[in-house]
């Protein structure tokens, strides 16, 4: 029941590679109190992160999705903007080589997940959100590193809006 969203191939600091994949889950209420087992073929070496949000359009859960690599040396890593609609949900992944050292989601978001890999064998995964007021384009939103790596990546989703027309 699961659907990627996105798979790419990233090279984080020139030398990490990285296949980093987005999947989704439409839930029901016969799902509430589901356990999920996840495996990989070499779990020594994964970061992952599970998100929960409620109040999304189920017939159409993902308006849209942009990412942007970092490219050279660079302490942030960059959510692009998105266009969205107002009362729709932004989230922000940030995907860069982990380390010791603690990240920054940009302030503008609420931070939801940090894996805090602590080595620099597993990348570093940063989650946070916010809700869009205003339809139009998004902020670009960024994580900040407290060392420079290359080629980290952000990405930008957004989660549409559940419409309701009942009064309340």
């Amino acid at each position: 029941g699961w659907s990627v969203l996105d798979s790419s191939q990233l090279s984080i600091d020139g030398d990490l590679p990285v296949n980093a994949t987005i999947f989704y889950k439409i839930a029901d209420a016969s799902s509430q109190d589901s356990n999920y087992t996840f495996t990989w073929d070499n779990p020594a070496c994964c970061s992952w992160t599970l998100l929960d949000y409620s109040g999304v359009d189920t017939s159409s859960p993902i308006e849209s999705i942009a990412s942007q690599s970092s490219g050279g040396y660079s302490t942030d890593t960059t959510a692009p903007s998105v266009t969205a609609a107002a009362g729709d949900t932004l989230l922000n992944i940030w995907i860069s080589k982990g380390g010791a050292e603690d990240y920054t989601a940009d302030p503008s978001t609420t931070e939801r997940t940090n894996t805090h890999s602590r080595t620099v064998e597993f990348p570093e995964i940063m989650t946070a959100d916010k809700s869009v007021s205003a339809t139009g384009p998004t902020s670009s939103d960024t994580m900040t590193e407290h060392y420079t790596t290359i080629n980290q990546t952000g990405y930008s989703i957004v989660l549409n809006a559940a419409v309701c027309f009942m009064p309340g």
